[in-house]
């Protein structure tokens, strides 16, 4: 009996900086299962969106104020 090898479970690991959506989420899912059946994903966020919060990120401008902790 051999022993078990990293590439015996393919697993791929996504950590997405700045928020993922459910609709991203199906897509990662749906992407691995067609092209490496098998593989399990983890994707780890710093923030799960709702569809209303990508305009808002895109064009607000209250990022462009530095936070200087004053």
């Amino acid at each position: 009996v051999s022993r078990p090898h990293p590439s015996d479970h393919a697993l791929l690991f996504l950590f997405l900086v700045g928020g993922v959506t459910p609709s991203e989420l199906r897509l990662i899912r749906e992407l691995v299962s067609t092209h490496k059946p098998g593989t399990q994903v983890l994707v780890l966020s710093t923030r799960l969106l709702r569809p209303t919060d990508v305009p808002e990120l895109l064009f607000t401008t209250q990022r462009l104020v530095p936070d200087i902790g004053v």
